[in-house]
């Protein structure tokens, strides 16, 4: 497993077992264009804090942003269509 997901999950789980109110979901965000590795992140992230016991739900962001052939293929810049021209739609 790499070191830096091993970390990242040590922080996580020191951050959920201390938050004031454990009666209410632990949400974690994680942004990036396209094809920067966020899904594959989440779902190594996943399998760690699944392995401390953990509940994990994953959600897609941009399933609820706008639909996905209005968001690239535009002929602007990626970082564009995702920040600017996918809101606007």
């Amino acid at each position: 497993m790499n070191m830096e997901i091993v970390k990242l999950t040590r922080t996580l789980l020191s951050q959920y077992k201390s938050r004031n109110s454990p009666d209410r979901p632990f949400i974690l965000g994680i942004d990036g264009l396209g094809g920067s590795g966020k899904t594959t992140l989440a779902l190594q992230l996943k399998n760690e804090l699944k392995a401390a016991n953990c509940e994990i739900v994953i959600l897609h962001n941009d399933d609820y942003i706008v639909e996905r052939e209005n968001r690239y293929q535009t002929g602007y810049e990626e970082w564009y269509e995702y920040y600017y021209n996918g809101m606007l739609i």
